[in-house]
């Protein structure tokens, strides 16, 4: 067909792969498994091109029950629930006995068509994006049985199946190795950061409660459902504030007057903290505003400090609330609330705060500063070629299923005739077996 490279044809995973769906409802609840025996393929055991070595287990005799889920290795196992189905990986050949479990699809390739292959398809963006198109449901959005029955495919020769798979397995394989290596500094970086912030508050000062060098405390506006969009005032979102880090582009626009805004707009130099948030680690969260190119409303579920400037430096002061000496006894000031951590202006003025002199404030504040930066900035380097290594990946498969990863070879036998070959296996596998012939009544 045009379009497609040479040898390659259209055709549906239900014409290429016999698909088995888990048993449903009573058949296999959780009240079956047990401690060991014959393993229960679920969910969670599916990733992108991985099996996860989650473990259920059931008993012999209930798995011979279930035999017609049962899974062999080299089977495509695929999710058929969730945002990012269809989900793939291959059966491991350790695996032993298994059967799949509801929502799990069990996918056995007809002869001449390489399981790998037809895996890897699955993951790749095209087909994310065919089988967007035919996920139903909210909050539990199913492609299902027929749903991946009816994904449409460009099958390639076998041989060139076999030859795409191995090329893929081989760019992601030496990809997830650099992967792996970038993931490995990311916690030395982040506990080279922390050493930072730890030893520039380190020293024989005061610890001085936090309300000692503040001149205004005070909690943000509400606005009902600000927009993403002008018009309106723009206002921080709670998610704005991180430790030592202020987004400045994270606002939405509150429909709200002057009058009502006033003394909520936030100006260089203030602290903003997390008031309340479902993370606990984010709460009491400190960063100083820098200089803004617009004026910017904080919310009710931020608290803006006013320092006193005569007393401290609020450079300094974001840097100690990050350290971990600091970061305690803010955590020992969290009160949950409805599965919200918060903490009220009233509790963060009590924080103990170890408080140098000005002069050294600032020195503190300049150095540490500049060596936590650079930190950051590897940290940050780090996490956008991990972000680049994710690109690079969706790239490799979506090459790989428009012909464009391996050469093509003249002598391959046309996917056409493999495709006739395997209808004829579906249709010698649907005739009625002589033992059935017999009992049908003439």
């Amino acid at each position: 067909m045009s379009g497609l490279p040479r040898g390659w044809a259209w055709t549906s995973f239900g014409e290429v792969a016999q698909l088995t769906d888990g048993p449903f409802g009573s058949n296999l609840k959780t009240a079956h498994y047990v401690e060991d025996g014959p393993r229960v393929v679920r969910l969670q055991n599916i990733g992108e091109g991985v099996f996860r070595d989650e473990r259920a287990h059931i008993t012999e005799e209930h798995f011979e029950k279930l035999k017609k889920h049962a899974l062999q290795p080299g089977d495509v196992v695929i999710a058929s629930l969730g945002d990012d189905a269809p989900r793939a990986c291959l059966t491991p050949s350790w695996l032993g006995p298994a059967i799949v479990k509801a929502d799990c699809i069990r996918a056995r390739p007809l002869s001449g068509v390489d399981a790998g292959f037809l895996m890897w398809m699955l993951n790749s963006p095209p087909m994310r994006r065919q089988a967007a198109l035919t996920i139903k449901g909210i909050g539990r959005p199913r492609l299902g049985l027929g749903g991946i029955r009816q994904l449409r495919l460009a099958l390639p020769p076998a041989a060139e199946q076999r030859r795409i798979f191995a090329a893929i397995e081989e760019h992601l394989s030496r990809l997830d190795a650099a992967l792996s290596q970038l993931r490995a500094s990311e916690a030395p970086l982040a506990k080279l950061r922390m050493r930072i912030l730890d030893a520039a508050v380190l020293g024989a000062w005061d610890m001085r409660p936090f309300d000692d060098v503040i001149r205004e405390l005070r909690n943000g506006v509400f606005v009902s459902r600000p927009s993403a969009e002008p018009p309106g005032v723009p206002i921080f979102r709670i998610s704005a504030v991180r430790p030592m880090a202020l987004d400045t582009n994270d606002i939405r626009y509150g429909a709200i007057t002057e009058e009502s805004a006033k003394g909520y707009f936030v100006e260089a130099g203030d602290l903003l903290f997390t008031r309340y948030s479902g993370n606990p680690a984010y709460v009491g969260a400190c960063a100083l505003v820098p200089p803004l190119a617009r004026r910017t409303l904080h919310p009710d579920k931020l608290i803006r400090v006013v320092v006193d400037r005569t007393r401290a430096v609020p450079e300094y002061l974001e840097l100690a609330f990050a350290s971990r000496t600091v970061r305690r006894e803010v955590e020992a000031r969290l009160k949950t609330t409805a599965g919200q951590v918060g903490i009220a202006g009233g509790q963060l003025r009590t924080v103990p705060v170890p408080l140098p002199p000005m002069a050294e404030q600032r020195r503190i504040a300049l150095e540490a500063r500049e060596a936590v930066s650079a930190a950051g900035a590897l940290l940050d380097a780090v996490q956008r070629a991990a972000a680049r290594a994710e690109v690079l990946r969706r790239s490799i498969l979506a090459r790989a299923f428009r012909g464009d990863l391996v050469p093509q070879d003249k002598g391959d036998e046309p996917a056409s005739v493999l495709l006739e070959r395997a209808a004829a296996e579906r249709a010698a596998s649907s005739a009625p077996t002589r033992e059935q012939r017999l009992r049908t009544p003439a």
